[in-house]
């Protein structure tokens, strides 16, 4: 999304991450949401938008299961909707550790 927002590379239009039901999940407690156990190819798709006004937004969409069609937008509470940019690269960075040995190294 980074190199996006900075026209890094204007013709990729996708990026794809592949994760488990867990991964799902845990992704949506970071965002707020809780569910019991994402369906089988269960996804979330995070969007992101250009608007002359806004800067660049991010939405959150929900799929519960591999044969959805039609995601739900999902709310990030923490940071609005739709969240500006900034301030999600502002949540992912200040709840994420790059350095996972100094982290683990903690526990």
């Amino acid at each position: 999304m980074e190199s996006s927002s900075n026209n890094y590379n204007t013709t990729r239009k996708m990026h794809l991450y592949a994760g488990h039901d867990i991964s799902v999940g845990m992704a949506m407690r970071f965002l707020g949401h809780t569910i019991e156990m994402p369906g089988f190819g269960a996804s979330l798709h995070f969007h992101m938008y250009y608007d002359v006004t806004k800067g660049y937004t991010v939405k959150v969409f929900y799929f519960d299961r591999w044969d959805n069609e039609k995601g739900e937008e999902i709310s990030i509470p923490i940071c609005g909707n739709p969240c500006k940019f900034e301030d999600f690269k502002n949540l992912l960075t200040n709840n994420f550790s790059e350095s996972w040995e100094d982290v683990c190294q903690k526990i």
